[in-house]
Parts: C-alpha cells; structure tokens; sequence
C-alpha cells in the first residue's frame, strides 16, 4: 500500500504467501468458478490471487494485477474511506467492512462495485492478509443516478397519480413507488425500496410480476399484463403497462410500470357472465319454447325445448327454418299474429297452430314482444311458447266424458222407468197367460207381447250397462280363465276367415268383477272386430299385467296410478278416424248401414267397465286396425268359488205378512195383488217415510220387507236398515232397476240372494219370496 496506508507487521511476503497457499488449498475450486468477484490483498495493499470473476470486472489480466495494488485502480474520491477500514481493521477495531466503491476498468471508465473485505489471521490472532469479495453493481448505481436526476415536476406527478406507479432496476428492486402504490399495497417506500417482488408478494405472484418484467427487458417494449395484487381491502386486478428505460446510450437501465385498477370492471364482467351463464341455464333447462327471429320470420336464436317440441334433434336444426313459412300451419295466421305484435308492441295469450318436422300439428300459445332499436326500427320479435296440445287433448277427454256422464244419466233414468214399465207389462202378460188355455187365439198374441217385453228389457239392460247403473254380481276371476273358456265359443262367432289368438299372461293379477258382464265385453268387442274386417283378418285377444305411473295416469284420465291387469282386444280391420273415435262409445251411435245393429254394443262394454272400476281406451287409425285396452283394478284376494244354487221350491205360496214399498202405483198393485193372490197378508206404502209408518202402526209381525231401491224422500236401503234396527230378525227383498250412485256406495249393504232385478216375471219373485223366507237367518 501506499504511505497513507498504515505499516504492515514485519514479516516478508513469503510467509503471507505461503500461509494464503495453504488455507487456499481447500478453498481453489470455489474460489476460481465463483460467480462474484474474489481476490486475496496482502497487508500493504498488492493483490496475491485474483479470481476470474473479479479479472472480468475491471478487465485487467491476473499478471497485471498482481504488479501492481488495489489503490491504482480504485477512484481517488473512494479511496480515502477505503484506506480508513483498512487501518481499523488492523487496529482490530472491526473484522470486515462493506462499502460501495468505484474501481477504474482497464479501458478507462469507472465502474461501481460493492466491496465486502475481511481481515484473515493466523491462531495467534496476527493479521495475515485480507479476503475481499467485489460484485460489479454499475448497472443499479446507474439507475439509481438516473433516477435522483428526475425532476420534481416529475416526482408530482408520481405522487400525485391516482394509479400505482413504481421503477425497478433491470434485477427487479424497487427503485421508487409512488404514494397509490404505497397506500394500495400497504408499504411505504423507505420499506420496499431495494427489495425485490420475491421479498413483497407471495412467491406465485412475485414469479408472475418477474417473469413480465424479463418480458419487458428482452423486448426493449413496453407491455401490458393482467396482474393480481393484494390490497388493503383484498385482491385487486390490475392492467399493469410496463415499459423499460433506456440511458443516453440506450441501455436498459430498469422498467417502469402504471397500474390501472379493473377489479370493478372485473367484478363487473364476472357478474355478467354469472347473469349470462344463468340466463342461458334458465334457456337451456326450461320446458318452455323461446326463440328471438327476425323480422321477417328467420329465426336467430332459440332454446332446446323449442327444437324438440317441433321435433328437431337440434336449435341449430331448427335456427335453418323462417317461422312464417316453415313453422306456422298457416303462413296467414303467423301474418296477423306479427302484425298485432307490432302494433302493441307485446302478443299475449295468443294461440296458433305449429307444424311440427313430422309434419303433426301442435297448437301452441305465445306471449311475446317486438323487439326496436332507440330509433324506433323494427330489430325482430321474441317470444315464450307453451305446448298446449295435451292439454287440448286433455280437455276434449274431459268433454267427452262429461257428455257421457250426461248421456249415462238420462239413459238410466230413462232405463228406470222403462224398467218399471216392463216389469208391469211382463207381469200381467204372465198373469193373462196363466188365464188363457193353450189353444185359445188370444194366447198367441200374449205371447207375442211377452216376447216384445222381453227383448225391451234386454235394451234396458244394455243401456243400464253403459250408463253403469246395472246391477252387477262382482267376483275375484282370473281374467284368463275367463278368455280362455270364452275362446272355445268365439271361433264359430267371427267365422273361420279371421284368426283369433289368444297370449295370456302367466301371472296374471286379479280382478273383482262380474264374470257374465266380462264375457259380454269380450263378446261385442269381438263382433265389433268381426264386422271391421270383413275380408277377413286376426283378432288378437292378450292379457297382461299392467303399473300404472302419474305420468301416464296424468294423459289418460280418468285413470289414477296404480296396479291394473290389463285385457286387450286388437283387430287388423278397417280402423277409425279420429272423429268416430270421439263417438263410438255414445249409445245409439253406430257406423253399420240402416237396419243392422241398435249402436249399444260399445256403449254396454263402456258401462261395464266403468261400473268394474276400470277404463277402456281405444287406439286406431284408417286402415291400420283397432286396438281396445281396458285396465281392471288389481285385487289381491282369493279366486271366489261357486255358490250352491237352490233347485225349486215345493210351494210358491204363502201366509206371512209382507210390506210392500214402491212407488211405482201400478207396479205396486201388480205385485201386491199376485203376492196376495198366493196367500201372503200385503202392507204397502209409496215410499220409504210412509213405509216406517205402516210398520210402526202394523202391531203384529212383518216377516219381510219388499221394497224398491230408488224412491223419493227415502230409498229402500236407509229404509231396510231402519226397520231391521226396530225389527230384528226381518228379512229384506230388494227390487231395482239399476244401481243409483247412492246405493252404490252402499252395495255391501246387499246380502246374497236379497235382491231381485227388474224387470222379473211374477213366478220369479213368489220364487225369491220363498227363497228368502225359507233361508234360516
């Protein structure tokens, strides 16, 4: 060293070097392959070792440097703090010191570097020699000076900026921040200045921000980036524009940055899309049609339940088509329809027709608006859609029932008086033809008005049975069992030109229902076949077992869900249209030629399955046959066995004391006589009121109670259960027509044996009389 430099101890440089020798032993390979500059300086200043690090700083050769001493290279402006270290550290007073300093490069700049020396002694603690570490920092001085050369117009502006701004060096410290950027991200200045993102942010983020700024660095551009910050009220997204600075020589010196604030915008953006991704859900998954066309009809957008209520596998299928020309039956319709929406502005509640892929019409109601840009021209029209063809379907069913409900009830009552009628006519015919010898002319004609009589009271019964007010025997049954001896019959009915199958299930469930009303469903079912196949064909009759679901149960009402056997009867004949479908169940209602059949036959098969607890419906087109499918409760009960029948009785007449109730005047009188004429004692009242006060005014026994079923003021079932309470051990003998709602209800009231249905002979009713008194209680 110099003469400013203190005395180094007496020792020659020989032991210097050979100590440095030996501690460097260990230490070479590092020394030489470091990244930072390295050198070993003997106590009087001249270099002893110099790596190649340190070589390629100042740009000397290692023999140049070692001629010479640290002080000729180093600036005369630094040299005097160096030279005030060195002295303390051999004073002992302190081991290393740290400065920042400038070395002059072989080519004649100076340059900045960061000197970190300390003093190696040996175990005696005597000075040896000193280790000096030296990292070229030119680059961040320069920055630094460039940037104290800002003005303070400039640091206004920085600080006065309602964006983040902030410098980096080109090793991505902060350099400066302005006061947004301190306040945003919670640091002050003096805190983050010289420190990396590394040492602010989480390492994710810091490897994000540092990977822009080397973007930046190697275009020599500037840039833009979405970055994500954590400010004082949480994450914040901004647009950060970074861009390098460039000395008078145009290096890059550090990089620049302005934030712009977008975490509204953000939020903003997110929130549409959340609105967005709700509105097409809320398209996609309702069951309502949507679709947006323009104004001419060509359809610009539409949801996928429009696409398959018209029968498209796809919106975009649908999105071909014009709505005028290809969607609407009726291109006219879809005329005033626009024309009404753009004159109000809205359509609401209005119907029309749709054509569907297939060709089916579907009718559908809209509710919609026209669409107009702020100058008042037409953009298009927009609307909701809703499918009402099922529940049009719906309501004609429900028409149609309720026309049948209708017609059932007058058929009933007309069928009640009928009956009563018949049983008057029949019963005196009986009686004239009890008078009348065998031989006698007059007997033939009675005859032929019995005969007359009866086949009324077989019309009756057909109307009884459509209008479900017949009175039925219901049993548990096997429905096969049923076809099955009904099958050996019906081959010499439809003729040999049709083929009858029958395909029972195995398992069939079963039902409670009168076998012999079964068989005539089957019956007319099967000439019905017969006659709509008239060159011949096949019937099909299948039984099976059926679940009926709410979906189903929902499109076919009446029905209600539950377990069903199912029978159904299927012909390959002419069919129907959809008009004589609509009918074919009404009495009278026929499709035969004048003369042949009374149109009865389907409206008895309706009655009885209604009055069973069932329904039938029928499916059929023109000239793709007839299929009829009736449902039957399932029951799960044991197959009723056959009751003994009673075989004659010895004697019709006799002495008890009957009451007859019926308030039928004529009918009354009739019966009252003849059941007088065979010796019984004959109390008779109008009606079930009148009927209590004969019984209570009669002191003596009433062995049984003839009474009708359906009278004014009280019926024959309350009546019955009345007298039975105040006289135990009476016997009671119904009379009826058919079965009113009322007594429906009521029908396990009715034991076996006590009723008697009109019209009867007066042979069977002395017969029943018998039966029942003769029966122990």
């Amino acid at each position: 060293m110099s003469g400013a430099s203190p005395e180094p101890p007496e020792k020659d440089h020989q032991v210097s070097h050979r100590t440095l020798e030996g501690w460097q032993a260990g230490l070479q390979s590092s020394f030489d392959q470091a990244a930072i500059g390295m050198a070993f300086v003997g106590l009087d200043g001249h270099w002893l070792r110099i790596n190649s690090a340190l070589r390629q700083i100042v740009g000397y050769s290692e023999k140049d440097l070692l001629a010479t001493n640290f002080q000729s290279i180093t600036h005369p402006d630094d040299l005097a703090a160096d030279l005030n270290y060195v002295r303390q550290m051999l004073r002992r007073e302190i081991r290393s010191y740290q400065m920042e300093k400038r070395y002059f490069h072989k080519k004649g700049h100076a340059l900045w570097v960061l000197l970190s020396v300390t003093l190696v002694c040996d175990a005696d603690n005597n000075p040896l020699f000193f280790f000096s570490q030296v990292q070229d920092i030119t680059e961040r001085k320069r920055a630094e000076e460039a940037l104290r050369e800002i003005d303070e117009r400039f640091q206004a502006f920085l600080n006065n900026s309602p964006s983040p701004i902030f410098i980096k060096d080109t090793e991505g410290r902060y350099v400066i921040v302005n006061r947004r950027f301190e306040t945003a991200l919670r640091v002050r200045q003096e805190d983050i200045r010289g420190k990396t993102d590394a040492e602010v942010f989480a390492p994710g983020q810091a490897a994000a921000f540092r990977a822009h700024d080397l973007q930046v660095l190697r275009a020599g551009a500037s840039m833009e980036f979405e970055e994500v910050a954590q400010h004082e009220d949480g994450p914040h997204t901004s647009i950060v524009c970074k861009f390098p600075l460039l000395d008078a020589e145009g290096t890059v010196y550090a990089t620049g940055g302005i934030a712009t604030d977008i975490t509204q915008r953000k939020l903003m953006e997110e929130a549409l899309r959340r609105s967005e991704a709700r509105y097409r859900e809320l398209l996609d998954n309702t069951a309502y049609g949507i679709y947006h066309c323009a104004p001419d009809g060509q359809l610009l957008e539409a949801n996928p339940a429009l696409a398959s209520m018209l029968g498209y596998s796809s919106k975009e299928e649908l999105l071909t088509l014009n709505l005028a020309k290809d969607i609407y039956r009726n291109p006219e319709d879809c005329a005033r329809l626009f024309q009404l929406s753009r004159q109000s502005g809205r359509l609401r509640e209005a119907e029309a027709v749709w054509r569907r892929k297939d060709g089916k019409p579907i009718t559908v109601r809209i509710n919609g608006r026209t669409l107009r840009d702020d100058r008042g021209e037409l953009l298009g029209t927009e609307g909701i859609v809703e499918n009402l063809t099922e529940w049009r379907e719906l309501e004609r069913q429900f028409r149609q029932a309720q026309k049948m409900e209708a017609v059932g009830r007058l058929a009933g009552g007309i069928a009640h008086d009928f009956n009563n009628l018949l049983t008057v006519i029949s019963g005196h015919t009986e009686i004239l033809s009890s008078l009348i010898e065998p031989d006698e002319r007059p007997r033939r004609s009675v005859e032929q008005i019995g005969k007359a009589a009866g086949r009324a009271a077989s019309l009756t019964r057909q109307l009884l049975a459509f209008s479900r007010m017949q009175i039925l025997q219901p049993k548990v049954l096997d429905l096969n069992v049923v076809v099955a001896e009904l099958s050996k019959m019906l081959p010499s009915l439809i003729g040999e030109d049709i083929g009858l199958i029958f395909a029972p299930e195995p398992k069939l469930g079963r039902v409670k229902a009168d076998p012999g009303q079964i068989e005539q469903v089957i019956m007319n079912l099967a000439v019905n076949a017969r006659d709509a196949m008239p060159q011949g064909g096949k019937l099909v009759i299948q039984t099976k077992n059926f679940v009926m679901d709410a979906d189903y149960a929902r499109t076919h009402p009446p029905a209600i869900p539950g377990q069903y056997a199912m029978l159904t009867v299927s012909d390959t004949g002419q069919g129907m249209d959809a008009e004589t479908q609509s009918r074919i169940f009404e009495p009278f209602f026929t499709t035969k030629e004048q003369g042949k059949g009374t149109g009865l036959g389907l409206a008895t098969v309706y009655g009885i399955v209604k009055q069973s607890g069932g329904f039938i419906w029928v499916y059929s087109e023109p000239g793709q046959g007839t299929r009829f499918e009736i449902y039957l409760p399932r029951v799960d009960e044991p197959i009723a066995l056959a009751e003994p029948g009673n075989h004659g009785l010895a004697n019709l007449a006799g002495s008890e004391t009957l009451l007859l109730v019926e308030d039928q005047e004529d009918l009354r009188g009739l019966v009252g006589g003849f059941l007088r004429e065979n010796g019984y004692t004959v109390l008779e009242a109008r009606d079930g009121i009148e009927g209590l006060e004969v019984a209570e005014q009669h002191h003596g026994q009433i062995q049984l109670l003839v009474t009708d079923v359906v009278m004014p003021r009280m019926g024959g079932w309350e009546l019955a259960e009345r007298l039975v309470s105040l006289r135990p051990g009476l016997k009671v003998l119904y009379l009826s027509g058919y079965s009113e709602y009322s007594v429906a209800h009521h029908a396990a009231k009715y034991r076996p044996g006590t009723l008697l249905e009109k019209p009867f002979l007066m042979n069977m009713l002395a017969q029943k009389v018998r039966e029942i008194l003769e029966k122990p209680n």
